[in-house]
């Protein structure tokens, strides 16, 4: 027999900490539940909502269906190889208690996604990345069932279809796929550390010896230097993606402006800083009402105290908006807004 919840508060379950409800809410933990809730009329007449730890959600209204919440907790080495393990993880498992568990039993290769607020799963779903990392780096595959076809299917790391903060399971199968399981392959000693994030680099030359361990706490020192904790104040970290623009396009900016700075991202495009751009354009550190521009990286939107959903979503929209004036650029969300 399911669970089912009605009018469920959802403060909890996103990382903004916006007061917000769902008609319907229901924990899922295991196949047997997924097949289940197919069957239920609740599921056949309501709009879905697959929701994890809520670090990349906005809630501007109440969800007025049914929200479904995986707690697959487990993990388990399926193969392992001279040089490489392969780990399947439960979709529900906190992501940075999974990366701990990894440098604890000297698994490499996601050390430099330490401390990313959120699930498991999301990593599939955002490709979550920071300091020269993306967690398609280390994906294998990802398991799951098709809400909509009402089968389970595994897809391969290139059926995911990696972006920039994106995959398959947030564009084709947005809310119709329910990842249950990722499997990811992971590194052996001797480790191949990715190092070459400017400020990771800097922080790694002032130490005699480096391993995963030390990845990991120095990449824990930056983020602490940097962006705030959301278990004191409230944000889904980045709130926009970092803007993708032609060589061309890029070049005419630097000429207007000399100190922009620009990534390589392809042959024919070059990645800015949304953060730059949001500084440049006068709203680090700008507030509006009990939504705010976090003074250490203004790319992080907060929650000043008890924010609306609606609040946080029009900082947002002026962000936008003098950005678009000053240079051009216009900023995408990197959070999904409801």
């Amino acid at each position: 027999m399911l669970n089912f919840k009605n009018d469920h508060p959802l403060q909890k379950y996103n990382t903004f900490g916006i007061s917000a409800q769902s008609a319907y809410f229901i924990e899922i933990n295991n196949s047997q539940e997924i097949l289940t809730l197919l069957e239920s009329e609740i599921f056949k007449q309501h709009e879905i909502l697959i929701l994890g730890g809520g670090s990349n959600m906005l809630f501007t209204k109440d969800f007025d269906g049914l929200v479904i919440y995986p707690t697959f907790d487990q993990i388990e080495i399926v193969k392992e190889t001279s040089h490489e393990i392969f780990v399947k993880v439960g979709s529900g498992i906190i992501w940075d208690e999974f990366v701990k568990h990894a440098v604890q039993n000297q698994w490499g290769g996601v050390e430099n996604l330490s401390f990313i607020p959120g699930k498991v799963g999301a990593a599939a779903v955002q490709n979550i990345g920071a300091y020269g990392v993306e967690a398609k780096n280390a994906i294998e595959s990802v398991e799951g069932f098709d809400l909509v076809r009402g089968k389970f299917r595994s897809f391969s790391q290139a059926d995911c279809q990696f972006g920039y903060r994106s995959s398959v399971f947030k564009t084709s199968y947005n809310n119709d796929f329910l990842i249950t399981h990722l499997t990811f392959r992971l590194q052996k000693i001797p480790h191949q550390l990715k190092l070459q994030y400017k400020v990771l680099a800097e922080k790694v030359s002032l130490v005699d010896s480096v391993n995963i361990a030390t990845v990991r706490n120095i990449v824990g020192q930056i983020r602490q230097s940097k962006l705030p904790d959301v278990k004191k104040v409230g944000s889904a970290g980045s709130f926009f993606k970092n803007p993708v623009v032609s060589k061309s396009k890029a070049n005419q900016l630097k000429q207007d402006f000399i100190a922009i700075p620009f990534y390589p991202d392809n042959e024919d495009t070059v990645k800015l800083s949304a953060a730059w751009l949001i500084d440049q354009s006068g709203c680090k550190g700008v507030e509006k009402g009990q939504a705010g521009s976090y003074k250490g990286q203004p790319l992080v939107l907060i929650n000043l105290g008890n924010a609306r959903g609606d609040e946080i979503l029009f900082l947002a929209n002026h962000i936008q908006q003098k950005v678009i004036e000053k240079f051009g650029i216009q900023l995408l969300p990197e959070v999904v807004i409801i």
